[in-house]
């Protein structure tokens, strides 16, 4: 049905039956009830770890023996069973003790040395390092460790380097020097120089295959020695045996300041299976074979083991007491006390063999180290340290106290074992428990509740002449489908560790590397450091990823590779103790850890396709696995070299196998089907994972394209206003029409007066000015009567309230002038604002004038803030669209307008808010230009409270999103070229930016939670420019710059206001409402700033 010609139109967006709102209301709560069915979904997949099959790659086949070993000759009963318990006085047991730290350089794989020496360096009196060697040809080495020393030296530790015979040095090398006194003049001034030099405290002489023939000659030897050093105060300490007659410890002590024994190896790795290391009752036995006095005497103890095999009875190999727990962890073997001799041992079976570990810990250590005060010896030595319990330790800190050792502190963070790329945490890092039997001062019996352990990984997967090939952080749409050709060319396999992220986003190349044969394992879903994530973060990465592999595959997998586990950097081959909760994680959760020995760092940007290939080719080994990328950056290097890799390592004779293989695998078993409990859940995690990441990578271009028109509108509008702003206008001053001013009022007795008064000290000489009173409730009608009754050219028009457009049209229809200029009743102009509005008009194309509006009541923050906005955002558009001549509303609160080209457009319609908007679409639209006067300034109230803030610009923005509605055809016809690709792209952009403003809040947030300081500085350097954009608009405008302090914060907070009232125009909109003329109440607060002369040429 058509409209009559003089019936009004419909307000936009007016939908008076309401089922437009009804239908959008349940739309949008079915809505949010389908995503809160699937955020649930996707949530319980997350928290929800899939259903997978355990791998095991264990290869060994260890059963312990718990049965007591049978001790041979020493099983034989002995009257000392029936000893009376070891009883120390009380100042024998809490005598302090000196310690002697014996550190052997170059012992340890894991610098569990120096691990224990940094620990325990306060305990610590004497360092004795292994530093200097003597050769065959008696010239002395040294091979100081510079940080050793230098620890120990801050410290306050003395040093005593240890020389001893190089592993070429033999008994005749002895007998040489013990008959040359030159040599040994020579070796004992090298050693004096030498330790001079180096700044230490003396020497610990440990020289062996002394004969018993040259025992005199080592007297005389030591004897020169002791008295060189001791002439310059240096310490000198001498290694002896007491069981061996060559060293007469009595003698010996003369020409020593400490005599060092050694309690251990009273059998050692060749003798008899079993046998005891340390026994009780040979500890006792040393101290009868010592000579010497007891406070030079020097007992040096040790925490190791031998493991024999009993079965072959062949040499022991020498453990740790760090590895005997390890292992004794791993395979879940049980610790015995040896009754008879006071020492644990292991027993465990390998295959047919049967071994035994006998060693000593904390129990022997204190038992030996009792018997040493019970012999007033309290100088103790610990030897190798490094490879001790380390429990010992809080021996000499806490009184000798048995309870102190209960507790088995782990001090060597990570170790591993094996070959191959393939990983199992065989123990986690924990401190071990023993409880203690006591009788006296002596343990008599000990158990082990808990084993003191490093994490340790141990290695799979070598095999012989075999190699793997993987790729990491896929797929990628470009790269990863050359790498599928090229591999298929060379019909080569691969595994494919992929991002949880990217698979999402291109499944299909995830389908297609399962299709063609390849195996695919789980790289986390957003490549994030595992170390820098919690265990639940970890769990969603892994959980993510592994939904959308079953997804899409209908398989899960095992293989998992963590990100940034690269372990051939500086020499190292396992990953940071960090890493290791994670990885121990993970592999509860049934995952293989899947290593990458082999890596070219072919992700470094400036890595050319020779430098991988060689890299590759140089560490190429059995069992190994290359680590490729496949996405993550340019991979053009790694396409170029994938094909000579797969052809050098097929010249080599290497067969490139499945990462499984490496293992005796099958994909299937690696990749098992998604079990039944999993179908339901993980096709539909997938795909909403595919529809989020594609969401995602929208809303990544969204942001981009907002960012890059932002750049574009901002460079426009500072180009055009500074071209506007040099522009010289030559006006035609002759021209001076009867002009009117028009001024629509409603309630507006405060500011009324002000204005009118204005208006009447305009220096424009033929003025009419007409006020419509639109009914109006308060006194305006009785102010403009008292205060203007008697002025000729001031008229007052009264009709009842219609609205804000009534008003103007009765107006318009009433005025007498060729030319109109409109106020808003609280606006205040400058003498010379009309004249300079006016002039444009002598160009008959003109069709309005845009004023220059300024805040006149600038008294608090959010005014100065209003203030701001209006001189970069309004005024500075302003100027550029005048140059581009396509603006699209001039401002009520100041505007000239040709009347005939109003009456041509109908004038103002009153189905929208934004009347002012409106009428000058129509006049563009209609082929008018709209010019833009810098130089007519009128000064308007702004809202002074947040409130009355928002309810003007709610009736703004909903008002031009009423225009923008109803000139849509026109935005996009072209018949306007500027008005359809300047003007309302710029209205649309406006809404599009601010209604995303709390997305890219939102984005800010998680940015700066996940650590991503990119955003931040993302986000800075926007604000920096607005802010430069800013000081550039104020002097266009020649306004003070102090307002621009804190634009800033304006910025945050303004955009907080616009997003509501855009958001609410939407919904409003939606709704189908009708919204009054919503005027703001008046304060009168309005104040001229500044006179602008009219300048001819401007």
């Amino acid at each position: 049905m058509k409209r009559r010609k003089n019936e009004p139109k419909k307000f936009i967006f007016m939908e008076e039956s309401g089922k437009r709102w009804k239908i959008s209301k349940y739309t949008f709560l079915l809505s949010i009830i389908a995503l809160a069915v699937i955020a649930g979904v996707m949530l319980r997949a997350l928290v929800q770890a899939p259903n997978m099959a355990a791998v095991d790659v264990s290869t060994h086949n260890i059963e312990p023996i718990l049965t007591p070993f049978a001790q041979g000759s020493n099983e034989e009963e002995s009257e000392t069973d029936d000893r009376d318990p070891l009883e120390l006085t009380a100042g024998q047991k809490s005598q302090n003790t000196d310690v002697f730290a014996f550190y052997q350089q170059g012992f340890h794989a894991e610098d569990q040395h120096k691990l224990s020496l940094e620990r325990n360096i306060s305990t610590i009196d004497t360092l004795v390092p292994n530093w200097f060697t003597l050769t065959k040809d008696f010239t002395i080495e040294k091979n100081a460790d510079t940080e050793v020393d230098a620890a120990a030296k801050e410290a306050g530790v003395k040093i005593l380097p240890d020389i001893s015979l190089t592993y070429d040095g033999t008994e005749e090398t002895m007998d040489e020097l013990m008959d040359d006194p030159k040599k040994q003049d020579k070796v004992i001034k090298e050693l004096y120089d030498m330790v001079e030099d180096g700044g230490y405290d003396g020497i610990h002489m440990n020289l062996t295959y002394i004969e018993y023939e040259d025992a005199g000659k080592f007297e005389d030897f030591s004897e020169n020695l002791y008295t060189t050093f001791h002439d310059s105060g240096l310490t000198v300490a001498l290694n002896t045996r007491v069981e061996d007659d060559t060293f007469d410890t009595e003698v010996l002590a003369d020409y020593a300041d400490h005599l060092v024994v050694q309690a251990y190896d009273e059998n050692n790795e060749n003798s008899k299976s079993g046998s005891p290391i340390a026994s009780f009752e040979w500890t006792q036995e040393l101290f009868e074979q010592y000579d010497g006095p007891e406070d030079k005497l020097v007992l040096s103890l040790a925490n190791f083991g031998y493991n024999w095999n009993v079965t072959q009875d062949t040499s022991a190999e020498t453990m740790s007491f760090p590895q005997i727990m390890q292992q004794a962890g791993n395979q879940n073997l049980e610790v015995q006390w040896d009754e008879k001799n006071f020492t644990p041992y292991v027993r465990y079976k390998e295959g047919s063999d049967e071994h035994l570990i006998g060693f000593l810990d904390a129990s022997t250590f204190y038992n030996q180290m009792m018997i040493a005060k019970s012999n007033n010896v309290h100088s103790i030595g610990v030897w190798n340290i490094g490879s001790e319990d380390p429990s010992i330790w809080n021996l000499f800190e806490n009184g000798a106290d048995p309870s102190s050792i209960e507790t088995i502190p782990n001090i060597v963070p990570i170790t591993d074992g094996g070959a191959g790329d393939v990983f199992k945490v065989t123990t986690d890092e924990k401190d071990g428990e023993r409880s203690l039997e006591t009788t006296g001062s002596v343990i008599t019996g000990q158990e082990y509740l808990e084993y003191s352990t490093p994490y340790h990984i141990e290695r799979y997967g070598q095999a012989e002449k075999k190699i793997a090939i993987s790729f990491d952080d896929g797929p990628d749409p470009k790269y990863t489908g050359q790498i599928l050709d090229i591999l298929s060319e060379h019909e080569t396999p691969a595994t494919f560790f992929v991002l949880g992220q990217n698979a999402s986003s291109h499944p299909e190349f995830v389908e297609r590397i399962y299709r063609e044969g390849h195996e695919i394992g789980n790289h986390t879903y957003s490549h994030k450091d595992i170390q820098k994530s919690s265990t639940r973060e970890f769990d969603f990465e892994l959980n993510s990823t592994q939904r959308v592999i079953q997804g899409i595959t209908g398989r899960s997998t095992v293989l998992f590779r963590p990100p940034f586990l690269s372990t051939n950097d500086e020499g190292s081959n396992v990953p940071a103790k960090e890493t290791m909760e994670k990885i121990s994680h993970a592999q509860e959760l049934d995952y293989m850890l899947m290593g990458s020995l082999i890596d070219p760092r072919d992700w470094e940007g400036d890595k050319t396709s020779d430098q991988i290939v060689k890299e590759v080719t140089e560490r190429a080994e059995d069992g190994n696995i290359i680590l490729l990328h496949d996405a993550g950056g340019d991979r053009t290097s790694t396409i170029e070299a994938l094909p000579r890799i797969i052809e050098w390592l097929e010249q080599e004779g290497y067969d490139i196998v499945p990462s499984a293989e490496l293992i005796g695998m099958s994909r299937d078993e690696v990749m098992p089907e998604v079990s039944e409990t999993e179908e339901a859940i993980s096709p539909f995690f997938s795909r909403g994972s595919i529809t989020a990441s594609s969401i995602t990578e929208g809303v990544t271009y969204f942001i981009y394209a907002l960012i890059g028109i932002g750049l574009l509108r901002l460079a426009v509008l500072i180009f055009f206003s500074w071209k506007q702003k040099r522009r010289k206008r030559e006006f035609d001053d002759s021209y001076q029409p009867l002009v009117s001013v028009l001024i629509a009022a409603y309630n507006e007795e405060t500011v009324i007066a002000k204005t009118i008064r204005s208006i009447l000290k305009s220096r424009y000489p033929n003025l009419d000015i007409v006020v419509v009173d639109d009914g109006s409730k308060d006194d305006t009608r009785r102010v403009m009567e008292e205060e203007f009754g008697s002025y000729s050219n001031v008229r007052l028009i009264k009709k009842p309230n219609g609205g804000k457009s009534s008003a103007l049209n009765v107006g318009f229809k009433e005025v007498y002038g060729e030319i109109t200029v409109t106020l808003d009743a609280d606006t205040t102009i400058d003498e010379h604002t009309i004249t300079n509005l006016v002039r444009h008009f002598s160009d008959e194309r003109v069709g309005a004038v845009s004023g220059n509006v300024k805040i006149g009541n600038r008294k608090n923050l959010l005014t100065w803030w209003q203030h701001i906005e209006y001189v970069t955002g309004f005024n500075l558009e302003k100027r550029a669209f005048d140059e581009l001549e396509c603006i699209s509303v001039v401002p009520g609160a100041v505007g000239g307008w040709r009347n005939s080209a109003l009456q041509e457009v109908n004038y103002f319609e009153e189905d929208t808010l934004a009347e002012d908007t409106d009428v000058t679409l129509k006049l563009l639209r209609q082929g008018y230009l709209i010019k833009s006067e810098v130089d007519a300034v009128a000064y308007t109230e702004a809202p002074e409270d947040v409130r009355s803030f928002v309810k003007q610009r709610y009736r703004w923005t909903y008002g031009i999103l009423q225009c923008f509605w109803k000139h849509k055809r026109a935005m996009v016809d072209g018949k306007n070229k500027k008005l359809t690709f300047i003007a309302a792209p710029n209205m649309l952009f406006q809404y599009v930016l601010i209604a995303s403003a709390p997305l890219i809040d939102l984005i800010l947030l998680l940015g700066l939670a996940s650590g991503s300081l990119r955003v931040l500085y993302f986000y800075a350097g926007f604000l920096l420019v607005d802010t430069l954009v800013s000081v550039y608009a104020f002097k266009l405008e020649n306004e003070s710059k102090k307002p621009l302090v804190t634009v800033f914060i304006q910025r945050l907070v303004y955009r907080q206001f616009f997003t509501y009232v855009v958001w609410k125009s939407f919904v409003f909109a939606i709704r189908g409402g009708v919204m009054g003329w919503n005027k703001l109440k008046r304060t009168g607060n309005v104040n001229s700033v500044s006179t602008i002369q009219p300048k001819r040429g401007s």
